[in-house]
């Protein structure tokens, strides 16, 4: 197996004229197009994994209480 990566936007018609063209050489070929991520959609991704791990955060104060975790002014204080 091989892969073919087309770097740019091709057209459809393009498309179909390569795979007719690489059929008529008897090769099985088929096009998988790949989704990318759009950087809204990283954004929101990211945004989702803070909540995760805020609400994580926030059970183990519950739980356990502030033991371990600094408030701004201690963290700031570091620096």
């Amino acid at each position: 197996m091989m892969e073919l990566i087309l770097k740019n936007r091709i057209s459809r018609p393009k498309i179909d004229a390569l795979l007719t063209f690489l059929h008529t050489w008897g090769v099985d070929a088929e096009i998988k197009a790949r989704d990318k991520q759009t950087a809204k959609d990283k954004h929101i991704a990211e945004f989702k994994e803070a909540i995760r791990e805020t609400e994580a955060m926030a059970k183990d104060i519950r739980l356990n209480g502030t033991k371990g975790y600094k408030t701004l002014d201690e963290l700031l204080a570091e620096d």
